[in-house]
């Protein structure tokens, strides 16, 4: 059963945790792909040789 609680409200709070799980899986995301992006920046900058 999807739905623990009973009803509309039940059911609003389910979604609202849920949303909650969503937004931060998301974040989490976004930060990993932005260490991914500084980091090949990283390596781009010392296979130039521009790095100190």
């Amino acid at each position: 059963m999807p739905y623990q609680r009973g009803g509309v409200i039940g059911r609003a709070a389910d979604f609202q945790a849920f949303s909650e799980i969503g937004i931060e899986r998301q974040d989490r995301l976004v930060s990993s792909n932005h260490a991914l992006a500084g980091w090949r920046n990283g390596l781009l900058l010392d296979i130039a040789g521009l790095t100190p």
